[in-house]
């Protein structure tokens, strides 16, 4: 910071200090510079699109995709991706859930079930087409190749949700449709791809890291005192501890990227992995998911038509 070097008389500096000893009325309709000019920029309009996948890892032999789950997990984006980006300078005027597992490459049949512990099912992606755009192939192929370029990004150094073949390779989306069909400024697309552990595999998980961990504190206890002379050797009285964690954790990766909806070019992009978490609350998708994944989310002016 600047350092700024200031010669004041001593009959200046006692008519400051008079001034600022004096009652002064209160701050009324004063309008502070940073304010006028955040409430002077343009509401830009925006549509959300969001797809979301998670599969149940359960005690059952083949780990499935829930239907229902994931269009629930959707909807919440949606909402909360609302929420946070309409406190900045954005007005949210369109919104879509339209596909669970849009952004998945096509060829593969996975195991889908409606909703958790039903009886599963072979399928390929997409598990669920929202009745909006079914007959509509040029609108779903457009948000199929939006949702593909968005998954494509790379989360936070380990790579996107989705690496697709040569023949899924995403294409580029025809932006004047969207555009046509959804009328705003921009558009912001969330996908997300998660795994939800059953409360009865957490505990078979638990159960088995502390069995592991116990014969493994055993086995080390029995080196130790065994061992002299080596480089494995225990202090006298001290019991060495051994850790086994076998546990796999609820999950969920995520990316968020606003686009240009007339140009399709890519103003802001953000990625995060979740870890510990449950895909399937709303709470999550409201208290942590928006608040982390948008909470940097840039404020853009309206395009200029």
């Amino acid at each position: 910071m600047r350092t700024v070097r200031a010669v004041i008389t001593l009959s200046i500096a006692s008519l400051l200090l008079l001034v600022s000893c004096a009652p002064t009325a209160p701050d009324q309709g004063v309008v502070h510079p940073d304010v006028h000019a955040r409430a002077t920029l343009p509401v830009s309009s925006v549509a959300v699109v969001a797809d979301a996948v998670i599969v149940r890892d359960d005690l059952a032999p083949e780990d499935y995709y829930v239907v229902e789950g994931s269009r629930d997990a959707s909807s919440w984006m949606l909402g909360s991706a609302t929420t946070a980006i309409e406190k900045g300078r954005y007005r949210v005027d369109f919104t879509l859930a339209p596909f669970v597992g849009g952004f998945l490459g096509g060829d593969e049949v996975l195991k889908v079930a409606r909703d958790l512990e039903e009886p599963t099912r072979a399928q390929s992606p997409p598990f669920f087409v929202s009745p909006v755009i079914v007959n509509d192939v040029g609108y779903t192929d457009a948000l199929v190749a939006v949702l593909r370029h968005v998954a494509s990004t790379d989360v936070q150094g380990t790579g996107p949700l989705v690496t697709y073949a040569d023949s899924t390779a995403p294409a580029r989306p025809d932006w004047n449709l969207l555009s046509e069909r959804m009328g705003t400024d921009y558009l912001l697309v969330a996908v997300a791809g998660g795994v939800s552990v059953s409360g009865g595999k957490q505990t078979s998980q638990v159960c088995l890291s502390s069995c592991l961990s116990v014969a493994w504190t055993v086995l080390l206890n029995a080196i130790c005192s065994t061992v002299s002379g080596g480089s494995v050797e225990a202090e006298s009285g001290v019991e060495v501890y051994g850790e086994v964690d076998v546990e796999t954790p609820s999950q969920l990766a995520s990316v968020v990227q606003l686009f240009d909806i007339r140009t399709g070019d890519v103003v802001w992009t953000s990625t995060m992995t979740y870890v510990d978490i449950d895909p399937l609350s709303r709470d999550f998708y409201a208290n942590e998911w928006a608040p982390s994944l948008l909470q940097h989310v840039v404020h853009l002016p309206r395009p200029r038509r």
